[in-house]
């Protein structure tokens, strides 16, 4: 009988020492997990951080381009009135020009 229960004492110590084994593996398993699930948590702070600095900037480079292209245009505005007045002017100079031809076609056609 003892040797029955020293045997059957036997497998439940085995048995025990199995069981100690894999809640021993199951708590490595558990903290590997845990390290990666913070290792994960701390990549996805950093890429949010990354993306609301690229937007930012993104934003600053819209309103710089805007206020580029209003300067552009305002720019362009400003030459385009300069080149009216330039070609009015021109077209009066021409207009003068033409009635002093015929002022003097009119002087050569009276000698």
């Amino acid at each position: 009988f003892r040797s029955l229960m020293s045997l059957e004492s036997q497998g439940w110590e085995e048995e025990k020492n199995k069981l100690i084994e894999e809640k021993q593996k199951m708590i490595e398993d558990r903290n590997k997990l845990k390290k990666r699930l913070r290792e994960s948590e701390e990549t996805l702070v950093n890429v949010a951080n990354h993306k609301t600095s690229l937007e930012r900037q993104k934003i600053e480079l819209e309103r710089k381009l805007a206020a580029e292209s209003i300067a552009k245009k305002g720019e362009h505005s400003k030459t385009i009135a300069e080149l009216q007045v330039r070609l009015e002017d021109n077209e009066r100079y021409l207009s003068n020009v033409k009635v002093e031809k015929a002022d003097l076609q009119n002087i050569v056609n009276e000698l």
